[in-house]
C-alpha cells in the first residue's frame, strides 16, 4: 500500500514510477521497483542517523 501511495501523491517517487511505466514495464513490476526504492531510502536514513548519533 506505502508504494501505491507514494507512487500517487511523492513527486520523485511518481516520476519513477511512470518512467517504468513508459518504459514497458508492468505495473506489478513497476511497484516492486518503487517497493525497493522506499526500502533503499529508509536504509539509507537509518544508516545516517546512527552515524551522526555514534559521533555524538
Amino acid at each position: 500500500m506505502v508504494a501505491m501511495v507514494a507512487a500517487r501523491r511523492n513527486t520523485k517517487i511518481k516520476e519513477f514510477y511512470d518512467r517504468l511505466i513508459q518504459n514497458g514495464k508492468k505495473k506489478m513490476v513497476a511497484i516492486t521497483a518503487v517497493m525497493r526504492k522506499i526500502i533503499t531510502i529508509l536504509n539509507a536514513q537509518i544508516r545516517d542517523y546512527y552515524k551522526i548519533k555514534q559521533m555524538s
